[in-house]
């Protein structure tokens, strides 16, 4: 129960927000009826990729999540949803926002995040995963534990090319196919060695974005057995003194990993994951991978490729979403996918190649 001091507070955070908003404008909880009028705030900018119509009710059932529109005589402008992860009151991560196209750069975005300062004043910082688009750039040295991608978005509606592709690629990489990490196997391994950790480590030292919601998933032992429940998993390892161009990825073997895998002798040189959603242009698969050789990373892709064309009827269209380190060049990666995958989305949207994850202070995001 709220003391009558807290509720006054909080009355008094309302009051105050309340005077923020135009006298036509109104911010409120999402409800079961809204999923239509927020595909509408901008459908067409992902291209049919959002994840939103499948996840919209898995939201709104869960008791970590908390979904605000912000509207104008009645029509929706702007959405925030707010998770609140498991044992972290003061972070609160920031997904699935979007604002009208027409209503950009208005502030509405900082609007509709009003209830979470009024309704959580316990909350101090939130994490955010968005395009690094110019407006950021000037704001990015007001940021904690800042890891940026590089991004790209590929629409695949021919499957006969893609799958003509992957035996192309596969023969000219010359790497061996790579076999998938199951949940058990990369516990075993993070028991064993915290050598994948490390890897990871050089590229982000505290969050790094998992699934269609590029949510916020700590670099730790706990953090990659979360990743290895739902999602695709593949590692690439380097024996000492071999270059990585040369490495083949291998599969992980539990009962054999001192033979197989020693710290000393083989190195980690590539490690991804994906996770695919269905969206209303076909399947959507949410791949990232680590590492800084181009063939590893074209190697690693055709694998999650061969593994999404393996999991989906021949009839349904096929969208990757893909992260990658600032260390492999968007120009090589596009120059060794156009032949078969064609150019990379480019729209209103997606009008950058990098992405940026972050953690914001929430005093930052007040008007």
């Amino acid at each position: 129960m709220e003391s009558q001091q807290q509720t006054e507070s909080k009355s008094k955070r309302y009051d105050e927000f309340r005077m923020m908003l135009p006298a036509n404008a109104n911010i409120r909880r999402v409800n079961f009826r809204d999923l239509e009028a927020i595909m509408a705030i901008n459908d067409d900018i992902y291209e049919g990729m959002d994840y939103m119509p499948v996840l919209f009710y898995t939201f709104l059932h869960s008791k970590q999540h908390e979904m605000y529109v912000y509207e104008e005589d009645g029509k929706v402008l702007s959405l925030a949803n707010f998770q609140f992860p498991l044992g972290e009151n003061v972070r609160v991560n920031l997904m699935s926002g979007r604002v009208h196209p027409s209503y950009q750069n208005h502030g509405l975005s900082r609007l509709v995040m009003l209830p979470l300062v009024r309704d959580h004043p316990e909350v101090v910082k939130y994490f955010a995963s968005t395009l690094y688009k110019p407006f950021l750039q000037d704001k990015v040295n007001d940021f904690e534990s800042v890891y940026i991608t590089n991004f790209l978005v590929y629409k695949l509606s021919d499957r006969s090319k893609i799958e003509r592709f992957v035996q192309h690629k596969w023969k000219l990489d010359g790497f061996s196919k790579p076999t998938t990490i199951s949940h058990s196997k990369l516990t075993s391994m993070l028991d064993m060695t915290d050598q994948l950790l490390r890897f990871v480590s050089r590229y982000s030292q505290n969050f790094i974005p998992f699934g269609p919601t590029w949510g916020p998933i700590r670099v730790s032992g706990e953090g990659f057995r979360h990743i290895s429940s739902f999602a695709n998993v593949f590692v690439t390892y380097a024996k000492s003194g071999v270059s990585l161009q040369e490495t083949s990825p291998v599969a992980f073997e539990p009962g054999r990993l001192k033979a197989r895998v020693d710290d000393e002798e083989r190195q980690v040189a590539g490690f991804s994951y994906s996770v695919t959603t269905p969206c209303k242009y076909g399947s959507r698969s949410d791949f990232v991978f680590y590492g800084d050789d181009v063939g590893i990373f074209i190697s690693h892709f055709v694998s999650h490729l061969r593994h999404h064309l393996s999991i989906t009827k021949d009839d349904v269209r096929i969208a990757c979403v893909i992260h990658f380190p600032l260390s492999i060049s968007v120009q090589e990666v596009e120059e060794n996918l156009k032949e078969e995958l064609g150019a990379s989305v480019r729209n209103e949207y997606f009008s950058v190649t990098q992405a940026i994850h972050y953690l914001g202070n929430l005093a930052q995001a007040k008007l």
